[in-house]
């Protein structure tokens, strides 16, 4: 595998190395701080919610994307991802295109911009389960949450929230876990035939759940600009057809 390149990995601030950067870039990586919220406000001592925000910023074409992440005295950590950058315009007869104009005569092409971020579950028990939480309406009025273990490896259609946890339960008699809500985005706006469909097939489903392997950690291939597709994925999933019951 090839080491990526400087200008895409995040270093230091002034310099000093970030444990698990393989780069020092000083531009791209701003620490800070900030108040978010509050930790304590009902008794005598009042905890402020100071986080630190880490953010750097990548540019692939003419876009530029900012990623900042969120850390706070809570435990909590949130990742926001931005994109900005200059569109592509053209010209195009008045009338023509009213959907898309940014101003008589010229035209702004509509863009879908897609993430795709991979989680490694720690291994903090001997044996791991991915479960989904599916609504439950039997009679029309009401609903609940439902656990139901997939045995599969599968993908997500419909409106869910899903919970990664291990089968072993604490003292406290519920499992720790990551629990995954996915939000009311569309998926990718391209014909099933079309070629940018075919490379970047993760981006049907909301949700993929497989087995962690080292060399298959590339949501769209390795390469997604020069396959014809059917790769990252979809294809781990279809060519292992490992099963995520009892993941050690």
């Amino acid at each position: 595998m090839r080491p990526p390149r400087q200008d895409q990995v995040p270093g230091c601030h002034r310099g000093r190395r970030l444990r698990g950067a393989r780069a020092v870039v000083k531009r791209h990586l701003h620490p800070r701080g900030g108040l978010r919220d509050a930790l304590e406000a009902h008794g005598r001592v009042h905890l402020q919610g100071l986080g630190l925000v880490i953010s750097y910023f990548v540019t692939v074409g003419n876009y530029d994307y900012g990623f900042y992440w969120y850390f706070y005295l809570d435990g909590k950590i949130e990742l926001e991802c931005k994109a900005t950058g200059i569109v592509f315009s053209s010209g195009r007869p008045e009338g023509e295109y009213d959907l898309d104009g940014a101003s008589p005569g010229r035209a702004v092409p509509p863009a879908l911009v897609l993430y795709s971020a991979g989680r490694e579950v720690p291994r903090r028990r001997a044996r791991g389960t991915a479960s989904a939480i599916s609504p439950e309406n039997p009679v029309g009025n009401a609903f609940k949450r439902v656990l139901t273990r997939l045995e599969r490896e599968s993908d997500n259609k419909l409106g869910r929230a899903w919970l990664v946890a291990s089968s072993e339960k604490e003292p406290s008699e519920l499992a720790h876990g990551l629990r995954a809500v996915p939000e009311g985005a569309p998926l990718l706006l391209a014909d099933d035939d079309s070629s940018i469909n075919m490379r970047v097939q993760y981006t049907t489903k909301h949700l993929w759940v497989t087995q962690y392997a080292r060399d298959e950690i590339w949501a769209a291939g390795y390469t997604p600009n020069r396959h014809p597709g059917q790769v990252g994925l979809p294809s781990y999933a279809k060519e292992t057809g490992r099963s995520t019951a009892r993941t050690s």
